[in-house]
């Protein structure tokens, strides 16, 4: 269970996004350790020769990480640490290497050991609680955070991960407020207010448009955001508004898969179906793998007495899918018609 936990938390420790879930670090510590670096051969080269650098161990370290050799990383990342202890971002990536080796028991020690280390630095506090949160240990998180804020009362990036947990705790309310707290502490933290978009959609409340406009400002070129505002608007029944949105999304990113499902759903829904295949079918074109673009489609060609389409697209969602029910029942239905 908990390694389950670890898998479907990863991004989102490492990106803070709910969802989606994404975090804007601007006042903590990369620990990307991804990067593109020399061959091995050459990095060993250069350890031989300078066997007491900490940063060619973090470098080799980098190297192992983007090849996922965990272990190996570990071990230069302990090698630098043991060189150069005063490196609060080592302790990071060291954490790191641990979590993506599923031992979420380590990675913790880990960060508990910079805390000793350095107990006044905020960025190895919201780093632990970060790893609380994804493995769903709220009330501890929560701790975590308060040491955050009596360091700093107006720590926008820990009211921004508070609104996370209380969140996944079920607690909305104090969610928005923590959410709020962040964008009026920095109103360029631009997670902060598709995180409040988020919450307002799932509450039916139209105040998430704005919210949204606020962060879609902030980056003018994340596609999520403006699809989840479109979505927005379908969802608060302005569905011209919609339209018009779905479509300035897919003339701007027309790569973007869900602009096409989304507005053929619209147009299914309101029996102009012929469009509605179209957009199932650019949908398709850019992911021949999802099931519901092919149910979708199938239905809208019923609609249209177009059997023989219909009959292929559900057995092709089935295919992909053996577990649609809905898809199982289509083809049922239509099979004993043909019947």
């Amino acid at each position: 269970m908990i390694l389950m936990q670890i898998r479907l938390g990863l991004l989102l420790y490492f990106s803070i996004s709910l969802i989606a879930c994404k975090y804007d670090q601007k006042n903590i510590q990369s620990t990307n350790l991804s990067n593109d670096y020399d061959t091995l051969e050459v990095l060993n080269h250069r350890i031989f020769e300078h066997a007491n650098s900490d940063s060619l161990y973090i470098d080799r370290a980098k190297y192992y990480f983007q090849n996922e050799t965990f272990d190996s990383a570990i071990n230069d990342i302990r090698r630098a640490i043991s060189l150069n202890p005063k490196q609060a971002n080592y302790y990071f990536y060291l954490s790191d290497a641990y979590l993506m080796s599923y031992d979420s028991k380590k990675a913790l020690a880990i960060l508990d050991t910079a805390i000793a280390e350095f107990p006044d630095y905020i960025p190895v506090f919201l780093k632990k609680a970060k790893l609380q949160l994804i493995l769903k240990s709220h009330m501890n998180a929560i701790a975590t955070l308060d040491r955050v804020f009596i360091l700093d009362p107006q720590n926008a990036d820990g009211y921004y991960l508070a609104g996370h947990i209380l969140s996944e705790m079920g607690d909305t309310g104090r969610a928005i407020n923590s959410y709020q707290k962040a964008v009026d502490l920095n109103p360029d933290l631009r997670e902060a207010w598709i995180q409040l978009g988020d919450v307002m959609t799932s509450l039916n409340n139209p105040l998430a448009l704005r919210y949204y406009e606020n962060a879609i400002r902030l980056d003018t070129s994340d596609i999520e955001t403006m699809h989840n505002r479109a979505y927005a608007l379908q969802k608060f029944g302005k569905l011209n508004e919609a339209i018009f949105e779905y479509k300035s999304n897919i003339s701007n990113f027309p790569g973007y898969e869900l602009s096409y499902y989304n507005l053929a759903l619209l147009y299914s829904k309101s029996d102009s179906n012929d469009l509605a295949i179209k957009y199932f079918t650019n949908a398709i074109n850019l992911n021949d793998q999802e099931p519901s673009s092919y149910y979708q489609r199938g239905r809208c060609y019923e609609k249209l007495s177009k059997k023989a389409e219909a009959l292929v697209d559900y057995k092709k969602a089935i295919e992909l899918d053996h577990n649609y029910s809905e898809a199982k029942k289509s083809l049922s239905r239509l099979e004993k018609q043909y019947n």
